[in-house]
């Protein structure tokens, strides 16, 4: 009887960091792949592949305020997945902000996406789609 060898998780310990160009193709990259399945009984990867698509725009744009080639010279604080900070870094209206809040909470059942259109985001040819539990 053969015994099966235990999983080995790997740790990872530094992100990689890209730059803006970099992370505009993957907010759109990621968004259309999002889009595509968000009608699908796969929730949750849309849901995930939606939250990290607004995750690189929002990152791009603070990069492109900041002036900064890629993400490490983002300041630690910015080296995020908190979309709220970073929406609040970018100074985006309250309105905007406050449609970023179901974005940091645990899954809620496989809840629908909710299509968010932050008027701030929007302007940036962005959008965000977060349900109430995507994050």
């Amino acid at each position: 009887m053969s015994r099966k060898a235990p999983e080995r998780h790997r740790t990872i310990t530094h992100m990689v960091d890209v730059g803006m160009r970099q992370l505009r193709r993957s907010s759109d990259r990621l968004g259309r792949r999002g889009e595509d399945l968000a009608g699908s009984d796969d929730q949750a990867t849309a849901g995930l592949l939606l939250f990290y698509s607004a995750e690189c725009g929002l990152k791009a744009e603070v990069m492109q305020r900041m002036k900064l080639r890629d993400t490490s010279q983002l300041p630690s604080y910015l080296r995020t997945h908190d979309l709220r900070l970073l929406a609040k870094e970018l100074r985006l209206s309250p309105q905007s902000q406050s449609a970023l809040q179901g974005c940091a909470r645990p899954p809620n059942n496989g809840q629908a996406v909710q299509k968010v259109e932050p008027p701030a985001l929007h302007e940036h040819g962005g959008t965000v789609r977060c349900g109430s539990g995507t994050g």
